[in-house]
């Protein structure tokens, strides 16, 4: 038999903000727009859902979920992975923050999957709690590769050239998340806005990768 030859996964990332208010056909629109863009893999921040949401409920049903809900029925992170593809959760390399993994199996080559919300209120706790993470991921996983996406809530890093600007807003976070990609060998692919306001853009939704190739 031919070796299995892993093809990277068609990925998309959605600020949710509450899928518990969207409309009974959510469902069905998110089906739509999964199969019109061949997408496998949904990662999604700030879906307000409760334990009282079942996931079949908002979410396309072709799809595993992992989620993780916020008590306070705000917040909240999950990964959807497209029942082609084989995965598990990986309970295990949670931390003390707003994340979830799962891994994405296959003969050849494994991936994590990570979905992160940092709570500004959380402040330098929350990424402290995210390294903690991510050495879980090494520890434990090795040369798996990772995909790591979520609102970081750090509007002030350059990433074009993975700098922040003196005088900038939470420059000592800015500079703690910088650390951290580096540390862990994690590309940051988003460099344009992903937020906007009336007077401002910002770009707060990041995605990281510890494999180029998977672009």
């Amino acid at each position: 038999m031919a070796a299995m030859k892993f093809i990277a996964p068609t990925v998309l990332f959605l600020l949710a903000v509450s899928l518990s208010l969207w409309s009974p056909n959510s469902p069905g629109k998110m089906d739509k727009q999964a199969k019109e863009n061949k997408i496998d893999i949904l990662f999604a921040t700030e879906t307000h859902l409760s334990s009282h949401v079942n996931s079949c409920e908002i979410l396309p049903q072709n799809f595993l979920v992992y989620r993780k809900d916020r008590p306070s029925h705000k917040g909240g992170v999950l990964i959807e992975v497209n029942n082609n593809l084989v995965s598990i959760p990986r309970p295990d390399l949670d931390s003390d923050c707003e994340i979830i993994w799962c891994e994405v199996l296959s003969k050849k080559e494994s991936i994590l999957l990570g979905s992160y919300y940092r709570q500004e209120s959380k402040g330098m706790d929350s990424l402290d709690a995210l390294e903690v993470s991510l050495s879980k991921v090494v520890q434990s996983a090795g040369n798996c590769h990772i995909i790591l996406t979520g609102d970081f809530n750090l509007p002030s890093i350059d990433w074009v050239t993975s700098n922040v600007p003196s005088g900038a807003k939470d420059v000592n976070l800015c500079k703690r998340l910088l650390d951290i990609a580096h540390d862990f060998h994690l590309e940051q692919l988003v460099h344009e806005p992903t937020r906007y306001g009336p007077t401002s853009a910002n770009t707060l939704d990041l995605v990281f990768l510890s494999n180029l190739t998977l672009k």
